[in-house]
């Protein structure tokens, strides 16, 4: 079965000027990219991590069922056609109750399945355009299956050991770094930054950009 794009990314598909917009004026304000302030667009990390080695880890805390990373979202994947190659980003699925901990477990389990570019819109198009109650494991399996995935290989995938690892760790990281809400992104391991501290999608990205131009320049004078 076909997945269904939900109607905020079908609205985008249908309005590709919108996007070629998004990316157009992106790609303007990065080339000649503002200085951003501390405190203000961004703030450093307690228990920062700084990264090393040429690529610069970006990382957006994220849960399926949270509506403002739903509406992020379509701007994400716009952004990851076009950022820089040295940009290494991930999305990384935090969890603080039983549902939320269902989807970063699903997330997981499409990652490990290696079936995430059919499963990763359609989770979210479950929960927000369909109601899916994802704190029952059978309608999770029911969104994997519809995508092609085989009921047992979902069922041993989701309920291992090793997803239910992957899933605490990352959410160890969450609480590791005292980030508070989702959508976060956290640059380098030692920035993080929001909608709410940028104040527009265009502005989000030049931060991102702008952050982790900072750490790349900072490993060369090292």
């Amino acid at each position: 079965m076909q997945m269904t794009y939900s109607k905020a990314f079908q609205r985008l598909k249908k309005n590709f000027s919108l996007v070629s917009v998004f990316l157009v004026l992106l790609g303007c304000s990065s080339a000649g990219m503002a200085e951003f302030q501390e405190g203000k667009h961004y703030f450093k990390l307690d228990n920062a991590t700084p990264g090393t080695g040429e690529n610069v880890e970006v990382l957006e805390f994220f849960n399926y069922a949270c509506p403002h990373c739903f509406n992020l979202e379509p701007y994400v994947q716009a952004w990851e056609k076009e950022k820089p190659d040295y940009i290494k980003f991930e999305h990384a699925p935090a969890f603080w109750n039983p549902m939320y901990e269902n989807t970063a477990k699903a997330f997981y389990t499409a990652q490990e399945l290696g079936v995430m570019d059919k499963l990763h819109l359609a989770i979210f198009d479950a929960i927000h355009n369909k109601g899916a109650n994802f704190n029952n494991q059978e309608a999770i399996k029911a969104v994997f299956v519809a995508n092609g995935v085989k009921a047992e290989d979902f069922d041993k995938m989701y309920s291992s050991f090793y997803i239910s690892q992957k899933a605490t760790m990352t959410n160890k990281q969450f609480a590791k770094f005292k980030l508070r809400s989702v959508p976060t992104i956290v640059v380098d391991g030692q920035w993080r930054t929001s909608l709410q501290e940028a104040g527009s999608h265009e502005t989000l990205f030049e931060i991102i950009e702008f952050l982790s131009k900072k750490a790349k320049e900072s490993r060369s004078d090292s």
